[in-house]
């Protein structure tokens, strides 16, 4: 090969890099050529994660995938129709907006079944239900007649009943499981029993257990996140029983309206200033005088929820929660309130007035709420869909699931059954499970969303 054509192919190879690099370059940076208008133009990315994930993705109508996670790249600025597609399942769709330069990520998408059938976990007219914090197992009390209640411990996995346990005259205002599942609190009126569910032969009756000849006791309760110790009303005080040293202390002189004890601390409504309820806290720990927390504008209240940041109160007379911040003892009144529900994570609260579904973010220090929708009918359950993507809702028998986002959020239907009372979402987030009516057959049923 002669020199000139060394040079040549030199020269060549020269040409075609100072024209390729360029445009290698714009293509890495994530620039495409538009041919129409003649010009470099740099493209935006879709991230997009589904469950189910094997889903048919369309993008504007054609077929661009069938398994997520997945990018789709080298897309202009523009607005979008991204469809998912599968049998047997209802179909999501929105219009996307891409932005140059950017990945609109998309998360959080679920794909729920069409016309799942209902299967008929225990039979019969259930009053309360509880579930454990797995959300495997449930506690029912099914009504036999006006005498007589029946206790049913329920395997969700698999259906089965595993215990039965039957109760005479009782009036049972709440059941939840503690000892991270391995014995049920059954809160009555005036007493408090406690039911191994390893045998429920094995039943602790706690007003026979700590009265002694003619004490009166009445308003039993454990603390919120222990079970290591009794609070109770005694002789006009506040009284803790320890089992640890089976012993009892004075918590309180006189009797507040109401008590609640979380994280070694006692909070505790008290009436006894002129004309007002005032909110207190002490810590059982340390040896100091109560705290005020925050004054109330009304009585009939009722510390029913608590966690690390939020306490709530609730007048169920007036249909009325307070939801007061812990740390810095402020307070959010909500009016006309019928169901209410926090998150797992305790900073989000949905709640209803039976036909408005709305959310309450404390920590955003806002005074509006979030609307979710509004119905026709009234709303008769509410729960979180894990992990707070969506918001699962019962209105005149139809189970409805909504995404949980301030704008554009999509409502898939689940099912329609003559009557919904409680709902509650396995861990898995595949399966639903609640207490209502179908086929005019009372009982606990399952219905598989994905």
């Amino acid at each position: 090969m002669t020199l000139t054509h060394r040079r040549v192919i030199y020269a060549f190879f020269m040409v075609i890099f100072v024209i390729l690099a360029p445009v290698i370059t714009l293509r890495v940076s994530g620039y495409h050529y538009n041919w129409k208008k003649n010009n470099w133009q740099k493209t935006g990315m879709i991230f997009l994660e589904t469950k189910p994930e094997e889903v048919s993705i369309y993008l504007n109508n054609q077929l661009i995938g069938d398994k997520t996670p997945i990018r789709i790249k080298d897309l202009s600025a523009n607005k979008y129709t991204l469809r998912l597609e599968k049998p047997s399942f209802s179909n999501w769709e929105k219009e996307i907006q891409v932005v140059e330069g950017q990945t609109t990520t998309i998360q959080y998408v679920r794909l729920f079944k069409e016309k799942s059938v209902p299967k008929l976990l225990s039979a019969g007219e259930i009053t309360k239900a509880a579930f454990n914090k797995t959300k495997d197992r449930a506690a029912l009390l099914k009504k036999i007649n006006a005498d007589e209640s029946l206790l049913i411990l329920v395997d969700l996995n698999n259906g089965t009943e595993l215990a039965k346990k039957s109760f005479r005259k009782i009036n049972v205002a709440k059941m939840e499981f503690i000892d991270n599942g391995a014995r049920l609190a059954i809160y009555a009126t005036d007493n408090l029993k406690l039911i191994s569910l390893n045998n429920t032969d094995l039943e602790l009756d706690l007003r026979k257990e700590l009265a002694k000849d003619d004490d009166e006791i009445n308003n039993l309760k454990l603390a919120a996140d222990s079970s290591e110790n009794v609070y109770y009303f005694k002789n006009n005080r506040l009284t803790e029983f320890s089992w640890l040293y089976k012993r009892e202390m004075s918590l309180l002189p006189y009797l507040p309206m109401d008590y609640l004890v979380f994280g070694n601390k006692l909070y505790f409504l008290d009436d006894q200033a002129l004309n007002s309820i005032i909110l207190k806290m002490v810590d059982l720990g340390q040896k100091k005088e109560p705290e005020i927390i925050t004054f109330l504008t009304a009585n009939d209240y009722q510390l029913s929820n608590i966690n690390d940041q939020f306490l709530t109160l609730e007048n169920k007379t007036k249909k009325e929660l307070t939801i007061v911040d812990l740390e810095n003892r402020d307070s959010e009144l909500i009016k006309n309130v019928a169901h209410h529900q926090w998150s797992e994570s305790g900073t989000e609260l949905i709640f209803d007035d039976n036909y408005e579904l709305w959310m309450y973010r404390p920590l955003e220090k806002k005074d509006d709420y979030l609307l979710f929708t509004r119905v026709s009918n009234p709303i008769t359950a509410i729960e979180w869909y894990p992990p707070k993507s969506h918001v699962v809702y019962a209105e005149n028998g139809l189970i409805k699931i909504m995404e949980n986002f301030e704008s554009n959020g999509l409502v898939f239907q689940l099912g329609e059954f003559n009557n919904v009372l409680k709902i509650v979402i396995n861990k898995k987030g595949d399966k639903i499970f609640f207490t209502g009516q179908v086929n005019q057959v009372n009982g606990l049923y399952e219905i598989e969303i994905q």
